[in-house]
């Protein structure tokens, strides 16, 4: 059994056993020994070395931060790792809404596996249905998918929620029957590793909001994301906040490029800020996008009394108040086709900034 250095704590032995064992799965690395960045080496501490002991843990951050790889090492640490010797005959999951997406944490540790020859020859890799196992201390892992038939029946001690926040709504069935399901066990583990969901209602944003509260010493929030303080979405800064390993091995000129695309395409910015920053935005853009409808706050010119006339002032408004004045128009009423040469008649006059003389504003 792997004990570490002396005076080790569980999370440091934990660690250590990582960059002993495991390799680079894929990438320009791969086949190299594994080399833990620091924000996963505090994730890790954060989680094992809990006073109160961790019943849930929660990693929050953008995308291609190796949070799935990081997912992987966990469930080689239950299967064949110290924390699979310290509590034998486990069962382990993963969770995901797809099965390509549940695929990635099993195809990510089957590599692991297969690159050091001491894992490979303790594990049984049965790839048809996604499973690992280590005979010698009977610990099995599985991946799961929101997909799949059932959920229930299942004991397990380690469950790895993957990208959670693309959950929809507060409830998950699969979330539920996993998380319901590990009252047999002395010391379950749940961990739930994603970007967050764009919706204050979605399930992973009311479990985040739970552990920012505090309520549970037991729950362990590792959350990166661009905060309100960044005004401006699209600085380096801002991306830092969110991608801790942008200045260590991702592409930061790729990153910077998708930035700057967002700048330019205003349709562009909500996906950049939900999944780049980390940030609760809808991806599914508004009509008006929250920045371009901030920028136009402050004083109108005299005399414009009418709520209409003074959103005129923005230029950027002009073309969504055409489309606004359509609607003014109702088609139901007399004959259709005269409503509808009248509302686009309405839309031209609107994106000049004028207004129809059949709609003047008193």
């Amino acid at each position: 059994m792997f004990t570490g250095k002396k005076r080790s704590t569980r999370g440091e032995r934990n660690i250590q056993w990582v960059e002993e064992y495991l390799r680079v799965p894929d990438g320009k690395f791969a086949g190299d020994p594994l080399k833990l960045p620091d924000y996963m080496k505090e994730d890790f501490r954060a989680i094992y070395d809990n006073p109160a002991g961790t019943r849930r843990a929660i990693i929050s951050r953008g995308r291609k931060n190796a949070k799935t790889t990081e997912a992987a090492m966990l469930v080689l640490l239950h299967l064949c790792g110290p924390e699979g010797h310290s509590a034998p005959h486990a069962q382990l999951y993963s969770a995901a809404q797809s099965r390509d997406q549940a695929a990635l944490i099993f195809n990510l540790a089957a590599k692991m596996l297969r690159l050091d020859r001491a894992l490979f020859d303790a594990v049984t890799i049965r790839e048809t249905n996604k499973v690992l196992q280590c005979p010698f201390l009977e610990n099995i892992y599985r991946a799961l998918s929101a997909e799949a038939t059932t959920a229930f029946g299942l004991s397990p001690s380690l469950i790895i929620h993957d990208e959670l926040g693309q959950v929809r709504g507060p409830r998950s069935p699969l979330y539920e029957a996993l998380e319901t399901a590990t009252a047999a066990q002395a010391n379950p583990l749940s961990v739930i590793i994603s970007t967050q969901a764009p919706n204050e209602a979605d399930l992973l944003s009311l479990l985040i909001d739970d552990a920012i509260a505090g309520h549970d010493p037991k729950t362990v929030l590792r959350f990166n994301f661009a905060g309100p303080e960044y005004e401006d979405p699209f600085t380096v800064e801002a991306i830092r906040a969110a991608n801790p390993a942008v200045d260590i091995f991702m592409n930061k000129a790729e990153v910077l490029s998708m930035a700057e695309n967002a700048r330019r395409m205003p349709a562009r910015q909500a996906e950049f800020e939900n999944l780049v920053l980390n940030r609760r935005v809808e991806t599914n853009n508004p009509f008006v996008s929250a920045p371009l409808w901030r920028g136009c706050g402050g004083e109108v010119a005299a005399g414009l009394t009418h709520p209409l006339l003074r959103a005129l002032v923005a230029p950027h408004l002009r073309q969504a108040l055409a489309v606004s004045a359509c609607r003014a128009f109702p088609t139901c009423v007399g004959n259709a086709s005269h409503g509808l040469v009248r509302a686009a008649e309405a839309a031209s006059y609107w994106s000049r900034g004028m207004a129809p003389a059949s709609r003047r504003l008193a």
